[in-house]
């Protein structure tokens, strides 16, 4: 799908991104909940940092098996990176998945092995007494909000790509290995993945979507727990991070009754 030059994947499944999911599950640094906007404003809402959400993480790499694997499972392609990047004087680490290394998870698993959502949190859930309407739309919730959509900092974007160009060409300078990158510089920032912040989470509802528990500001039963919550870009893969707050959600959730 496109919109004025922008690419972005969009699809709908029972299990979110678990299912298709085929990326690393990791926990977002401290950094990331210190970020504050050009205003000064923190983009996250009062109360978060890694500290909080550590439990949350861990119940979620429980839930969906997460671990990180073993050197002797690392591809030999994983393995030359590591090694290029030792070279550089970087550091190197394996991936922390829950799935095994076969191949299939971009396009689903076809052993239907992997943990997802649908042999996790899911089941638990319907046992509980959640119904799950999959093939239904919303279109339609009353007393409408309103957005205000910033435009993106070209020129703070661009010192960032340069940023990316100079630590490359350090690596390759030091390893002896060519990098190249797979988007030319010319077409970076208009393709875009792991959309987030649609709903954000905020302290009001001039600066957010919804509150600290996900609930939407004046609408007392709805709750937002996926991606659009997330209110700012976590710098690793977002996966865990979404567990990991709609874990919360849950929680206060159940707890309110």
């Amino acid at each position: 799908m496109t919109r004025a030059g922008i690419a972005f994947r969009t699809g709908t499944v029972v299990g979110g991104a678990s299912v298709p999911m085929d990326g690393a599950h990791f926990r977002a640094p401290q950094k990331t909940f210190d970020a504050r906007d050009r205003e000064g404003h923190p983009y996250w809402p009062d109360g978060y940092s890694r500290a909080v959400l550590d439990s949350d993480y861990a119940r979620v790499e429980q839930m969906l098996h997460v671990r990180q694997f073993g050197w002797n499972e690392i591809p030999k392609a994983g393995g030359l990176f590591a090694k290029m990047l030792d070279a550089a004087g970087a550091s190197c680490d394996r991936a922390r998945l829950n799935y095994t290394d076969c191949n299939h998870c971009a396009q689903g698993c076809t052993f239907d092995k992997k943990r997802t959502l649908l042999h996790s949190c899911l089941p638990l859930a319907e046992s509980h007494g959640v119904e799950v309407r999959s093939p239904s739309l919303v279109d339609h919730i009353d007393a409408v909000g309103s957005l205000n959509v910033v435009d993106r900092d070209r020129a703070s974007y661009d010192a960032y790509l340069d940023r990316m160009d100079a630590a490359l060409a350090d690596v390759s300078a030091k390893s002896g290995v060519t990098l190249l990158p797979i988007v030319p510089r010319r077409l970076s920032g208009t393709t875009c993945a792991h959309l987030l912040s649609a709903c954000r989470m905020a302290d009001t509802k001039e600066r957010g979507v919804a509150d600290s528990n996900g609930r939407v500001f004046d609408y007392e039963n709805l709750c937002v727990c996926d991606a659009s919550a997330v209110p700012y870009a976590l710098g690793v893969n977002p996966a865990l991070t979404i567990s990991a707050i709609a874990e919360r959600t849950a929680e206060f959730v159940v707890e309110r009754g």
